[in-house]
């Protein structure tokens, strides 16, 4: 049984992996030069970072020297108002963007050899301040959380990228209530919303079906206060609480899509991110916590969503997004204060040391993503 968890565990991770274009056991120099990985597999890969600057309205783009842990300047692009949320497509030839202070979703290419971005189209009119971005396992749909019509819409993604709108849904309650949705995660045929607002702190949970439709499953109680951010994994989900300084641990039924609640888990003040990185044959998992500049770090249990603290290391100043990348062994803040990228190392213990690479993007810095493309 335990083995038949884990083969079920390995493909949802991989589902995750793809999602966020960060292909496991793999590495490359930042000019795509082969690089033997830890199975001793030659690859050609890069790795680009895209980052959302808020207040500039633009877009960082970043070439990852794996090596070094150092993050080198491609471009800065002038992409709509107030990119938010940055989400690449699977096949890792576009980018979505939204733009919440004109109301949009842009869609840009991506230059599968610099890294560079060429804008292609904007989708309006669907709803007020888009904010959380996810694209259905298939790759045929795109939804999108519009934060201040407490709703979420699909997109159909057509062959060129662009988007051409199918169905929404409330967020929240059926009644239209304002949810103020955040992170939007289309995961094994169902979509999982957090639900920030002080009269929602749910998790909004429903069925897409393979034209992206939506279907109602539940409204759970988040069991914290202003969830931000989710992750799903397998038989488990984990929300980011950001207004109760924890993380709430929930069992997942791959069938109905439904969540039970399990227990908290206390981490630092005002966390806003997670994720994760292999560790000691298992995996380990990492929240952010903004307001006290750290990153809480745990085991993570694949059988039982059973969590034990590691360490809470350091970080830039306001963290707001981290990302882990298993290949190279490196976890990635994005520090709102500075305005800065860092890079830290994975110890043997699990904890995360700073590199002392620091890599400078906009103003107001939100959010980021990391692309591995091949040469």
């Amino acid at each position: 049984m335990k083995s038949l968890k884990l083969i079920l565990f390995i493909v949802s991770l991989l589902t995750f992996l793809v999602s966020c274009n960060e292909p496991e056991n793999s590495a490359s120099n930042s000019n795509g030069k082969d690089v033997v990985n830890s199975n001793n597999k030659v690859l050609k890969e890069k790795y680009f970072v895209y980052v959302t600057n808020f207040d500039d309205d633009t877009l960082s783009v970043k070439k990852l020297n794996n090596k070094l842990g150092v993050l080198e300047d491609v471009e800065t692009h002038y992409t709509c108002s107030n990119p938010n949320i940055v989400k690449p497509h699977h096949n890792r030839k576009w980018l979505y963007i939204s733009c919440s202070g004109q109301d949009t979703v842009g869609v840009y290419s991506i230059d599968q050899e610099t890294g560079e971005l060429t804008g292609k189209s904007q989708v309006g009119g669907d709803g007020l301040y888009p904010h959380g971005l996810s694209i259905s396992p298939d790759g045929n749909h795109l939804i999108v959380s519009y934060e201040s019509s407490a709703k979420l819409v699909s997109y159909e993604i057509a062959n060129d990228g662009s988007l051409t709108y199918v169905d929404e849904i409330n967020s929240a309650v059926a009644d239209g209530s304002y949810g103020a949705p955040h992170d939007v995660w289309a995961y094994q045929g169902f979509v999982y919303v957090a639900n920030y607002s002080a009269s929602a702190h749910s998790i909004g949970v429903f069925e897409l079906d393979e034209n992206g439709m939506f279907t109602l499953v539940e409204y759970q109680a988040a069991n914290g206060l202003n969830p931000k951010m989710l992750w799903p994994a397998g038989d488990f989900l984990i929300s980011v609480n950001r207004g109760s300084d924890n993380i709430s641990i929930f069992s997942r039924d791959s069938e109905t899509g439904e969540l039970e609640f399990i227990r908290n888990e206390s981490v630092g003040d005002s966390p806003t991110s997670i994720t994760y990185m292999q560790h000691d044959g298992g995996y380990a998992i990492y929240v952010a916590n903004s307001a006290d500049d750290t990153v809480s770090s745990f085991t993570y249990d694949i059988f039982t969503g059973d969590t034990t603290p590691i360490s809470v290391d350091s970080v830039g100043d306001k963290p707001v997004h981290i990302i882990g990348i298993s290949a190279i062994g490196k976890l990635i803040s994005l520090n709102g204060n500075e305005g800065n990228l860092t890079a830290h190392n994975k110890e043997s213990n699990g904890s995360i040391s700073n590199t002392g690479e620091d890599s400078y993007v906009g103003n107001n810095p939100t959010a980021f993503t990391q692309i591995a493309i091949s040469k």
